[in-house]
């Protein structure tokens, strides 16, 4: 299965927030659709530290939102060594979910670590920086510490 989350920093306008380009593509879907615009620094941020608990084993499942519009996905780790991605719409008209997509969690992790790492390095490099930098920051931190902590026990 593939999973990746691609970004157009070039893109990238700051006002208050960071905005630009940031959407996923799972076998080949869009979602929610190419060149989707919403606040990068913010959501990745939401999305490690949701990654980290299942990491973490704190939960079983997380909710990964956009900020723009009714849109998130799902990720279920329960069955460890494979997780599920759903991508979900939440309309007034209803929810409409995707079907299960299997991915392996290290995937998942190095693709929202890569993106995020991209991001925070496109912001310092412009001195766009903000409390939600620092948050995306400390948040890509403790997941390279949790996977070299967990390699170590190896």
């Amino acid at each position: 299965m593939s999973f990746s989350i691609n970004l157009k920093t070039g893109e990238f306008k700051k006002s208050r927030l960071v905005s630009g380009p940031i959407w996923l593509e799972v076998e080949k879907q869009n979602f929610p659709s190419q060149q989707w615009n919403d606040f990068p620094v913010v959501i990745l941020g939401w999305w490690l530290e949701a990654i980290a608990d299942l990491v973490s084993k704190k939960a079983g499942s997380a909710k990964c939102l956009f900020m723009d519009g009714p849109y998130y996905f799902e990720v279920d780790a329960t069955l460890g060594e494979i997780w599920g991605i759903t991508l979900i719409t939440n309309q007034s008209s209803g929810i409409k979910r995707s079907s299960r997509q299997e991915v392996t969690p290290k995937i998942v992790i190095s693709e929202t670590l890569r993106a995020s790492q991209m991001v925070a390095d496109f912001c310092r490099h412009r001195d766009w920086r903000s409390s939600d930098l620092s948050t995306l920051e400390t948040q890509i931190n403790n997941i390279d510490c949790m996977i070299k902590s967990s390699a170590e026990k190896r």
